[in-house]
């Protein structure tokens, strides 16, 4: 679900493969107040999947529910967040707080800015999205003419799909779920195992310090060799 919405939905800011914050919905922002109040700038020309423009209203009615403050709209396209509490890593923090809009049957229908649209979902089983033509990430992200997100609840049979070659990569907690098998790499390592990878995928250098695949950028993080 969450990788889904990730392609479907963008947040004001985005963390890049390499741990560096850069702008996503958001060119620019700035933090005053001693970082109580943050200004977010946004970028111009983003439209939603229906064809609506992105305003600040729309980011308004994502954030009431997950700041500790209030958001409001300075003009078209500026979005000032006033916190109760002073709170430096904001922009890191919003990195994961999807933008949807804020007419309700928009919301509804699953309406985003990201590089794919929804062309078919059933909740907890199967995503399938549509690549979006003329995105402004378009020279550096989505080089897919569809995705798809199949979900497979159960441990053992995503175990399975590893040995069987269905799957590259899997969470699977436990190495001994495919105990012996030299064509798979255990990570972080096989006394701590949470994901089993096998081993034509290219693995980075440097992965995320809680899962292999914590931040969901798994295009971006892994690649056939």
């Amino acid at each position: 679900m969450m990788a889904a919405q990730h392609t479907v939905f963008e947040a004001l800011t985005e963390v890049a493969a390499d741990g560096s914050l850069r702008g996503a919905l958001s060119t620019a922002w700035s933090g005053t107040d001693g970082g109580r109040t943050w200004a977010f700038d946004l970028r111009s020309g983003v439209a939603f999947h229906d064809g609506s423009p992105l305003r600040a209203q729309d980011v308004v009615a994502s954030l009431s529910d997950v700041i500790d403050g209030s958001a409001v709209a300075d003009g078209p396209s500026r979005v000032v967040v006033r916190l109760t509490h002073a709170q430096a890593d904001l922009p890191y923090a919003l990195s994961g707080a999807l933008i949807r809009p804020a007419d309700p049957q928009a919301r509804a229908q699953g309406v985003g800015t990201g590089l794919y649209r929804v062309q078919k979902f059933d909740a907890g089983r199967q995503f399938i999205g549509a690549r979006v033509a003329d995105h402004y990430k378009s020279d550096r992200a989505g080089w897919f003419d569809s995705v798809e997100f199949v979900s497979i609840p159960a441990q053992e049979v995503r175990a399975e799909a590893l040995r069987a070659g269905l799957v590259d990569a899997a969470d699977v907690t436990g190495a001994d779920a495919l105990t012996g098998d030299r064509a798979f790499m255990y990570l972080p390592d096989a006394a701590r195992c949470q994901q089993i990878v096998h081993r034509n995928i290219g693995v980075p250098a440097e992965i995320g310090t809680r899962h292999a695949l914590d931040d969901l950028r798994m295009a971006e993080r892994w690649w056939r060799v």
